[in-house]
This record gives structure tokens, C-alpha cells and sequence, in this order.
């Protein structure tokens, strides 16, 4: 019935579908509706406290390792880890997870504040009916972050997507100015994707 999906996880969902092929009018009412929906449900998000394991700072929901697909394809396989990382004692911790051999000076700051995050905010993840917010789906890569989790995330998975990457700056800008953590990302990303087309 819909098209298919890049997840393993999440198969044929008509939101990912839709935007490809809505009018531009369609998609900036639907980008307008999302926006304010969306930004609250994000913030009521970001404000709930972390009450476990309290000796991390960055864990996923169950206060245990993070599972997540940047982490994943931005480092070597270990056997005994899985894919699984961490929990991170603090943010630091977290960026030295995230660095990337070959260019050890391209690294995220420290300071974020850790907010609950999604993790994986994307086309296939947004559940619509009648052109309003009704859900998002697919919560299994939600943890404790720095708050500009989300909004590189969303990047990182949606590259191809213009549309939908205006959609996520117009909504996410609201949260915090988050720019130099996506140069960083990019760059960290950029490397990481032309050493496995090398392999």
C-alpha cells in the first residue's frame, strides 16, 4: 500500500511517502501544523527529569547503554559491547565516543545541557491524520542527550529530504541555536560515510 522504507525496524508508513509527494502548498500547511505540534511535544519532552541511574549523564531511557544507528556506523565493531554504548558518565565521555580517528580535532563541545531526546525524528517516525500531529513512533533510540541531539540526528538521517530538513530548522531553531554542532556532525558524518564506501 505505501512505499517503502529505509528502516529495518519501522516498515511502510505513509508520513515519509507524503511529504515526497504533497503539493508545496499542502506541505507548508502541513509544516505549519507540524511546527507548533511538534515544538511543544518536543519541549514537554526536554522537561521531564532524569531519575535513573543518576551517576550518568547521558543513558537511554532506562538509565543503560545507549542503542543508536550514528553511534553504530561511526565506530568499529566490538563483539563483547554489541551495539550498544555507554551509559556516559558525562558529555565529554559521550564526544570522545563520537570522535573519529583521522580527524581528532573535529569534536562536539562540552557544556549541552541533557534533555530527554527521540533520537531518530524523521519522515517515517511522524504519524499524521487529517493533516494534524497524531503521533511519533519508533521510541527505541530515546535517551538522556546534549539538547542538540535531535536536531543533528534529524540531519544525519534525513540528508536528501529539503523539505523536511526546513521543516526541522524551522521547528528545532526554537530550542536552542544548534549550528556549530551540526558542522561538527556533517564533518564527523562526511568522514564516516567515505571510509565504509572504502571498505
Amino acid at each position: 500500500m505505501y512505499g517503502p522504507s529505509c528502516s529495518l525496524k519501522v516498515q511502510r508508513l505513509p508520513f515519509g511517502l507524503y511529504l515526497k509527494t504533497t503539493s508545496t502548498t499542502w506541505h507548508r500547511s502541513l509544516a505549519n501544523e507540524f511546527a507548533a505540534l511538534q515544538l511543544q511535544c518536543l519541549s514537554e519532552l526536554r522537561a521531564i527529569p532524569k531519575e535513573v541511574s543518576p551517576k550518568y549523564a547521558i543513558t537511554n531511557v532506562l538509565g543503560t547503554a545507549c542503542y543508536d544507528g550514528r553511534l553504530i556506523i561511526g565506530s568499529v565493531y566490538d563483539a563483547a559491547r554489541g551495539d550498544y554504548f555507554g551509559p556516559f558518565v558525562d558529555e565529554d565521555d559521550f564526544n570522545n565516543t563520537l570522535r573519529c580517528i583521522p580527524l581528532p580535532n573535529v569534536v562536539h563541545s562540552s557544556g549541552h545541557e541533557i534533555v530527554l531526546t527521540h533520537g531518530d525524528l524523521n519522515t517515517r517516525n511522524i504519524m499524521m491524520h487529517n493533516g494534524r500531529l497524531s503521533g511519533i513512533i519508533d521510541w527505541e533510540t530515546c535517551g538522556w542527550f546534549p539538547d542538540y541531539w535531535d536536531y543533528t540526528k534529524a540531519h544525519f538521517i534525513t540528508m536528501l529530504h529539503r523539505r523536511w530538513l526546513r521543516i526541522v530548522d524551522a521547528v528545532l531553531e526554537k530550542l536552542g541555536k544548534f549550528e556549530a554542532e551540526l558542522v561538527v556532525e556533517r564533518q564527523l558524518c562526511h568522514l564516516v560515510v567515505l571510509l565504509l564506501k572504502r571498505s
